[in-house]
Order: C-alpha cells, then sequence, then structure tokens
C-alpha cells in the first residue's frame, strides 16, 4: 500500500494546491484565446482517489493496479474510484465496488473538496 495519506490538517492544503492549480489553466486559457488547457487523464484520476480516501478512510492501492483502486481501512473491501469532470465514466473491467463522483473545478471555490457534487458506491458484485 501507499505511503501515509495527508492528515485532515493537511487537507485544506490539498484544496490550495488545486485552486491554484485551476487558477493556472485559467489564465492559460485567458493567454491564448481558442485553446483549453483541461486538466484530465491521470492528474484528474489521481485527484478522485485522494478525494475518495480521503472521505470515505479509504487506503489506496499502488498506482495503475488492476481493477481496484483502494481498500477499505480493514483491507476486506476493494473498492474502484472514477471522478469525472463532465457526465460520463468508462470503466474496463467490473469492480468488487464503485465510487464514482463528479467535480467541476472551474466553478470550484477553496472548501468544494470537502464536497464533491455526487458521490455514490455501487456494489458491483
Amino acid at each position: 500500500m501507499n505511503r501515509k495519506q495527508p492528515a485532515a490538517t493537511e487537507w485544506s492544503e490539498v484544496g490550495d494546491l488545486l485552486g491554484d492549480l485551476y487558477s493556472i489553466v485559467k489564465r492559460l486559457e485567458e493567454m491564448f484565446p481558442g485553446r483549453k488547457f483541461t486538466p484530465d487523464g491521470h492528474l484528474v484520476g489521481s485527484i478522485g482517489e485522494a478525494l475518495a480516501a480521503h472521505m470515505f478512510d479509504l487506503r489506496l492501492l499502488p498506482a495503475s493496479a488492476p481493477e481496484h483502486d483502494a481498500t477499505t481501512a480493514d483491507g476486506k473491501t476493494k473498492v474502484q474510484i472514477k471522478l469525472t469532470q463532465g457526465k460520463s465514466i468508462a470503466i474496463r473491467s467490473e469492480p468488487d465496488h464503485l465510487i464514482c463522483a463528479t467535480v467541476n473545478f472551474r466553478s470550484c471555490h477553496r472548501g468544494c473538496l470537502q464536497r464533491p457534487r455526487c458521490a455514490c458506491l455501487v456494489q458491483s458484485r
């Protein structure tokens, strides 16, 4: 398993860093009209994993672990985590459990990462 996750007191720094990231994206888009600098792929996936681990007290598995991203604190339940900035997700396999959330980072204020707009836990098997 990965090293210890940030303490609750450090979590506010995560929100600040993500706010900085999206401020940079906004500024680049202002500097280069017509170009999008959309954070996506691994970046959004890792943000989702960190967010879910924090919210649901999960233990993250090593990056790119097959089928699941985390386990519950007791290690008994495996979970796949998906975060989207859009309206859909894609999964390649059928996980034991799935946490899916959506966040609009562009209109995100500093405290918005405490509660994503939508989160659900689905038992697949």
